[in-house]
């Protein structure tokens, strides 16, 4: 018996109803935040601000600049 192949989890990548989910149960109360990673979604960093904003969220670069603040 040896070693099993290498191979990696590819999760497919998230989209807009998985971020509404995330948003939904994160804002409860005026003041609330939520900061995701664009890396973990399949719309461009353009296109989930655009979104956000749609939906009437601030959405922001975080200070690391890696990932997206809605509030």
């Amino acid at each position: 018996m040896g070693l099993t192949q290498k191979h990696y989890n590819h999760r497919p990548k998230l989209g807009l109803d998985d971020l509404n989910e995330l948003l939904d149960a994160n804002f409860n109360e005026p003041g609330d935040t939520a900061t995701i990673d664009p890396n973990d979604y399949a719309l461009s960093i353009d296109e989930l601000i655009a979104e956000g904003q749609k939906a009437g969220y601030t959405v922001a670069k975080a200070a690391d600049n890696k990932h997206l603040e809605f509030s």
